[in-house]
């Protein structure tokens, strides 16, 4: 089993935060980064074998950060050339070469409690599972899923509200060869197209789902989870962190 996290953005709309320091580096309350909390919740998890980490922007102060891991984790660095001028389908890209097992793609701005990810990773036959969360209402810069039955057929910000089912965490696992091999051929047949440099990565698991494969959704509370894309979020992350406790983060090393 592989994790691959997506880390290589510029993190724009957390500016002047991120103009010294990559969004995945942001310091938390507890001391750790956003990274290393992603770190010691795979650590924790015991149930992966390599760390895909996709960085770009500021890459050298990331990979310092995570020297210490070296002893902890089997962790393998990919470089995107084109984070400054395409969106995070290109990131994606760089790492479907390692697409050779079971993997998890998770979002280099999301914080979750250890729990997600163990209860994520307990789906143990073939497929591809999508992390989800429900709430009473969504915004327009939500990452929203549409369902026909129990299958999600659409990811996007676009989706109506009438129409959505539930919000991406921006986590999914794939199992298996034929959703292995499925997921690298859509990300292939995207890249391919000119508008290609302005597309999410989640719009690979639509192109899946336009060709017959079935994305069910894994369904978390929206307690137990927060994406770090404006300053407004690090609040109700503060909100999230002391009904945790820290007890689902781990502490800086």
């Amino acid at each position: 089993m592989k994790a691959i996290i997506l880390s290589a953005g510029r993190g724009t709309r957390m500016m002047p935060l991120t103009k010294n320091t990559p969004k995945c580096l942001l310091q938390l309350e507890n001391g750790s980064s956003v990274l290393e909390t992603q770190l010691d919740a795979i650590e924790k998890s015991g149930k992966v074998d390599e760390v895909i980490l996709v960085l770009g922007y500021l890459a050298e102060q990331v990979e310092a950060k995570i020297a210490h891991y070296k002893n902890r984790l089997k962790i393998k660095v990919v470089y995107n050339p084109f984070y400054d001028s395409a969106n995070n389908l290109m990131s994606l890209w760089c790492a479907h070469f390692e697409m050779d097992s079971d993997f998890v793609i998770i979002n280099g701005d999301d914080i979750f409690h250890e729990s997600v990810l163990n209860g994520l990773l307990t789906n143990k036959g073939e497929g591809i599972f999508v992390t989800i969360d429900k709430l009473p209402s969504y915004t327009e810069d939500d990452m929203k899923v549409k369902m026909e039955g129990k299958k999600i057929v659409f990811i996007n910000k676009k989706i109506p509200q009438k129409e959505a089912n539930g919000e991406s965490v921006g986590m999914i696992l794939v199992r298996g060869k034929k959703n292995i091999d499925g997921c690298a051929w859509a990300i292939l047949r995207l890249v391919r197209q000119p508008e290609s440099k302005g597309i999410f990565w989640l719009e690979a698991f639509n192109e899946m789902a336009r060709n017959n494969f079935a994305l069910t959704p894994f369904e978390i509370s929206q307690d137990d989870w927060c994406e770090i894309d404006f300053h407004a979020d690090l609040k109700i992350l503060k909100k999230k962190v002391l009904k945790f406790g820290w007890d689902g983060f781990g502490e800086s090393q």
